[in-house]
């Protein structure tokens, strides 16, 4: 039941219960923490007893703490200038996340920085690209084939930052049209220089992304946040139903919902306890039809994933083969 103890510490930000469960198996702690994006939350809250004063755990933090403000400051320069350019965009999931709804922003780790963008605003959107020497595939041209499945229109790295660049929310797997995104981008908010959407509508991203997009499979930062996001004090909890309702969510918000209420009053069955830092990859029902979508029409893919010029579809096939083959590992 280490794992539940461990999510509950972080829930309740309660140091006490996290000392508690590394007496009880600090190997297990160390191993499950190790790869979660919960790690730098949980070492915050070890850090807190005095066992933890002189082992380098707190300049280890210092400059996780360090990393995270430079990541953040690059989301908000960033964000600025594109407004400059006049291109509506949120910065969504991460840094949004961490920066509005976190005590501690370093505990919410993000590895990059993600932005939706209006597709109204795309060719600002690209001369913002190309005037600043921002190297992308243009998958613009590719973006109405059937073999474009992604949800993400541009990946860019800076060198030292990466940005994902989103053209919608729900898989088009989903929605063949995407209310989601619509919403986002006529409800913009700016708190602390983060452009990002309602409070109510990054709820629903949280909930979608985890839940709908990644089958509850994933690290169990998505509890942190729908936590954290859930009892903000600035939520409109009068139009949660309604959101959940328009993008039928309101049955994973509620698992989420019982999930945490189990985890707190110590109820979780050991089975489930287990499965919430679970890494076990299966091959979803959605991820089949993206791989036939792309083997019908692999032009989009083969442009994002090429390296060489000669790419050919021999060597598109060859990639898929060992990308599916890892995931039935």
């Amino acid at each position: 039941m280490i794992e539940s103890k461990i999510i509950k510490a972080i829930l309740n930000n309660d140091h006490h219960e996290a000392y508690e469960a590394w007496l009880l198996n600090e190997e297990k702690c160390r191993e499950l923490i190790s790869k979660s994006r919960l790690k730098n939350n949980f070492l915050r809250l070890l850090s807190l007893n005095n066992k933890f004063q002189n082992n380098g755990l707190h300049e280890f933090l210092e400059r996780e703490q360090l990393r995270h403000e430079l990541k953040t400051n690059f989301a908000i320069e960033f964000s600025e200038a594109l407004e400059r350019a006049k291109v509506n965009h949120v910065i969504i999931k991460g840094p949004a996340i961490s920066s509005i709804y976190y005590d501690n922003q370093c505990d919410r780790k993000f590895s990059d920085t993600d932005i939706l963008i209006s597709l109204h605003d795309q060719n600002r959107f690209y001369k913002f690209l190309n005037d600043n020497c921002l190297n992308h595939k243009n998958n613009i041209k590719f973006i109405k084939r059937i073999g474009y499945t992604r949800t993400a229109l541009e990946v860019i790295d800076t060198g030292e930052h990466v940005i994902d660049f989103h053209h919608r929310i729900l898989s088009k797997f989903h929605k063949s049209a995407c209310n989601l995104t619509d919403d986002i981008l006529c409800n913009v908010h700016n708190s602390n220089g983060i452009r990002h959407t309602s409070h109510e509508l990054n709820l629903a991203v949280i909930i979608y992304h985890a839940c709908v997009h990644n089958s509850y499979k994933l690290d169990p930062y998505y509890l942190v946040d729908f936590d954290r996001v859930n009892n903000y004090s600035k939520l409109d909890k009068n139009k949660m139903p309604e959101i959940l309702d328009k993008y039928n969510l309101y049955k994973h918000y509620q698992y989420c919902s019982d999930l945490i209420k189990k985890i707190r009053s110590d109820t979780l069955n050991k089975k489930d306890s287990k499965k919430l830092f679970s890494k076990f990859q299966y091959i979803k029902p959605n991820s089949i039809k993206s791989q036939l979508y792309q083997i019908i029409d692999p032009t989009p893919y083969m442009n994002m994933k090429a390296d060489k010029r000669n790419f050919t579809y021999f060597d598109f096939l060859r990639t898929k083969f060992k990308n599916l083959t890892k995931k039935l590992r």
